[in-house]
């Protein structure tokens, strides 16, 4: 069997699990989405990933449930516990607590309250804006959703609530970690993967973007291992399988944007920028949200890059899912 194909059939599971970790993920489940025997899927899977099954499983349950105790305060223990697959709520405290060294209900409490709408803060200002189309991609900056509303504060960074369609991506997959707002050689040359085969295939358009997928959160998760899906949007789904570079649907809704923009005038300025993306990701999650009047959902963070590197100026969007609150 070919590598491609064992990276294929890996991410086939890693999509599952992450789309399903209130349900039965048991090494014998996964091994049949991987069509392996479960003796080798696990061997397979752990030189692949870079950790066990088991583990693999309870550190993303572990990292949602600390995400929905942070950032959606609605939601009850018990909720929470279900929802990332736990039979109870006193199973899912012992297992928070021997995994964070504190239980759900003192890690919620250590997090600020989300602050009143008329905070000093934030100051709110009205545009003539309209719903985003399928053509979010090419000037997505300048469409606040519906409701014409979008967020400004003091920050150097603005932030604006877009609502985004759905849309498909070719995309490699980076499971062993970066920094964030460090350059990564690695990520690079995924997203040149992905556009030399998207373009080999004929599916590129004159308006794709490289498109980036954040799975993890950064105040949760090691840097070792964050994961990320270096993709370039497509006209179409199609099922042409190359093992590593594969096709995704992307879901749409709204997100809060925070656009980074640099003059391009030297070799320093891409780096320059990417630094900025970190900043921006901070500034979302921990000044604009708390501060809103959204809460997170729960999916990926999406990075809209809408230049290459070549050009002039260079310009990144981070997309931060949210739902009102």
């Amino acid at each position: 069997m070919k590598k491609n194909e064992y990276t294929f059939r890996m991410n086939k599971v890693i999509d599952y699990i992450n789309q399903n970790l209130d349900s039965d993920l048991s090494l014998q489940a996964l091994a049949r989405i991987a069509t392996f025997s479960p003796y080798h899927f696990h061997r397979i899977f752990k030189v692949v990933v870079s950790e066990s099954v088991h583990d693999f499983v309870n550190r993303l349950r572990m990292e949602r449930a600390a995400k929905l105790l942070r950032h959606q305060k609605s939601q009850t223990v018990t909720e929470i516990a279900l929802q990332c697959g736990f039979s109870s709520a006193s199973t899912f405290s012992r297992s928070f607590k021997e995994y964070f060294g504190e239980s759900p209900s003192q890690y919620k409490k250590t997090v600020p309250k989300v602050f009143q709408k008329n905070s000093k803060n934030c100051k709110v200002f009205s545009k003539n804006g309209k719903e985003s189309s399928a053509n979010f991609l090419y000037d997505i900056h300048r469409k606040a959703d519906e409701s014409g509303v979008a967020h400004i504060h003091r920050n150097r960074f603005i932030v604006e609530i877009c609502t985004l369609p759905d849309f498909y991506i070719a995309y490699d997959r980076i499971l062993h970690g970066f920094n964030k707002g460090i350059y990564s050689e690695r990520i690079t040359n995924a997203f040149e993967r992905s556009f030399n085969w998207a373009e080999a295939n004929e599916l590129l358009t004159s308006h794709s973007k490289a498109i980036g997928i954040l799975y993890d959160n950064f105040d949760v998760t090691t840097s070792l291992n964050f994961r990320y899906d270096a993709g370039v949007s497509i006209n179409q789904h199609v099922d042409l399988l190359d093992g590593e570079i594969a096709i995704q649907k992307i879901s749409g809704g709204k997100y809060a944007i925070c656009r980074v923009e640099r003059e391009n005038i030297n070799s320093q300025s891409f780096n320059v920028a990417i630094a900025e993306l970190g900043q921006a990701a901070d500034f979302l999650y921990g000044e604009w949200l708390p501060d809103s009047f959204y809460q997170l959902e729960d999916k990926p963070c999406i990075e809209i890059y809408h230049s290459a590197r070549s050009d002039s100026k260079i310009t990144i969007d981070f997309c931060l899912p949210v739902i009102p609150l």
